[in-house]
């Protein structure tokens, strides 16, 4: 019994033995075969997006691109004057007055355009500077030129305005420097026909600009009005120079006809000797470049020739600032005692 369940171990044993071998030499034979790839299957149902019950978000809008203000985009509707007035309220400073001329020219009625002139000129009388003012009425005047009932109504309101029309400075003058010279001679017609016994604006205008050398303004002036003639020259260089102000003006002036041996009446000082007076060497070689006779003498024998004034009036320190003496100059240019 032992013995036959020893043989059936070894039988047991052998079997195992050969099942490994039979295994072993299985997986140590090469494969010759590839692996079949396997092709990855589409379809279009595949391909789709998925499909889901969620809605996708809108897209966020561009913002409107922004609008510019036009004074035309106010609606055209009849305006009272107080809503006029209000309307133009936020205006009232000096960058506000372009915006005020804007509205109107363009909105404001016609009938309605002297009132809101005037009304805007006493209400703003704080907020607004004469210049503003002035910048307003002549504007407006120029604009309604064709209707002279128009124009003519704001130059009163313009001479009866005390704010306006007084001050330090002419009031065509102020008006010349801010671009409104187009309506500055109808002004002129107006206020010599009806403001008879005031000052006369176009002289006190030129006056002041031939004071204070403003070239420029004269030149202007003279163009739009042709008002000076060779004795008004004259005068105006008289002004010049004794105001000591400077020699832009000097060779507009004589260029008009000023007579540069001209002598004041009073004083006695020729326009050159006054020159020597005020210690002045650019003028002194303007008026000598310009035709100015150097010898001619006052006809007060106490004031004497152009060159013994040099001689009593030195220009302090000339020589230590590069300068030319005066009395050299002259006597360089021909003059003598």
């Amino acid at each position: 019994m032992k013995i036959i369940k020893d043989y059936d171990i070894v039988i047991l044993l052998f079997a195992l033995l050969v099942f490994s071998l039979g295994v072993g030499w299985i997986y140590s034979k090469p494969n010759d075969k590839k692996p079949i790839q396997q092709k990855k299957l589409t379809t279009k149902k595949e391909e789709a997006p998925l499909q889901t019950t969620v809605k996708a978000p809108p897209k966020t809008p561009e913002p409107p691109k922004e609008i510019p203000y036009k004074t035309t985009d106010i609606p055209k509707v009849e305006m009272s004057l107080n809503e006029m007035m209000d309307y133009i309220r936020e205006w009232a400073n000096e960058s506000g007055v372009p915006e005020i001329i804007k509205f109107l020219k363009e909105i404001c009625p016609k009938d309605k355009i002297v009132t809101m002139v005037k009304q805007i000129t006493k209400q703003y009388t704080q907020e607004l500077t004469r210049e503003n003012k002035i910048k307003l009425a002549f504007s407006l005047a120029n604009f309604y030129k064709k209707d002279k009932n128009i124009q003519n109504k704001i130059f009163e309101i313009i001479a009866n305005d005390k704010t306006i029309i007084e001050g330090d400075i002419p009031l065509i003058f102020i008006a010349a420097q801010q671009g409104e010279i187009d309506a500055i001679p109808n002004m002129i017609d107006w206020y010599k026909k009806h403001r008879k016994r005031r000052v006369n604006l176009e002289k006190k205008t030129f006056a002041y600009a031939a004071k204070h050398d403003y070239a420029n303004a004269l030149q202007k002036l003279q163009k739009k009005l042709h008002a000076i003639d060779k004795a008004y020259a004259t005068k105006l260089l008289w002004i010049l120079v004794k105001a000591n102000a400077g020699k832009k003006s000097i060779e507009f002036l004589a260029n008009l006809g000023a007579d540069l041996n001209y002598q004041d009446p009073k004083t006695k000082h020729t326009i050159l000797i006054q020159a020597i007076i005020n210690k002045n060497p650019a003028t002194v070689k303007e008026l000598v470049r310009l035709g100015a006779d150097v010898k001619k003498p006052s006809q007060d024998k106490s004031i004497g020739y152009p060159v013994q004034v040099a001689r009593e009036n030195p220009v302090k320190k000339a020589r230590e600032l590069g300068l030319t003496d005066i009395e050299m100059f002259l006597r360089s240019k021909g003059a003598s005692d």
